[in-house]
C-alpha cells in the first residue's frame, strides 16, 4: 500500500479542497435518494458485514441485553414502590 505525502501548505489546502468536493457531492446525493435507494443500500451494507469481518461483534447482544435488563428490572422496581 503505498501512503500520500503531503510537501507543502498549498499541496495540504489542494487536498482538502478536493475532499470537501466529495463530501458535498456525497451530502447531495444522500439528500436526492429515494428511500428505495437507502433501503437498498442499508441492505447491501448488512450483506457485507462476512466481508467486513463484523459478524462477530454484531452477534454478541449479552451486554445489550443485561442493559435492556436491568432497566426493566429497577422501572418495574420503582413503579411497584410507588405510594398509590
Amino acid at each position: 500500500m503505498s501512503v500520500m505525502t503531503i510537501g507543502s501548505a498549498n499541496e495540504l489546502r489542494g487536498f482538502q479542497q478536493r475532499w470537501a468536493l466529495v463530501a458535498e457531492r456525497q451530502r447531495a446525493e444522500a439528500q436526492a435518494a429515494t428511500v428505495e435507494q437507502k433501503l437498498d443500500a442499508v441492505e447491501a451494507l448488512m450483506l457485507s458485514i462476512d466481508d467486513f469481518g463484523w459478524r462477530e461483534a454484531l452477534d454478541d447482544d449479552a451486554p445489550i441485553r443485561a442493559r435492556w435488563t436491568l432497566l426493566r428490572e429497577r422501572l418495574s422496581g420503582a413503579s411497584n414502590a410507588r405510594p398509590r
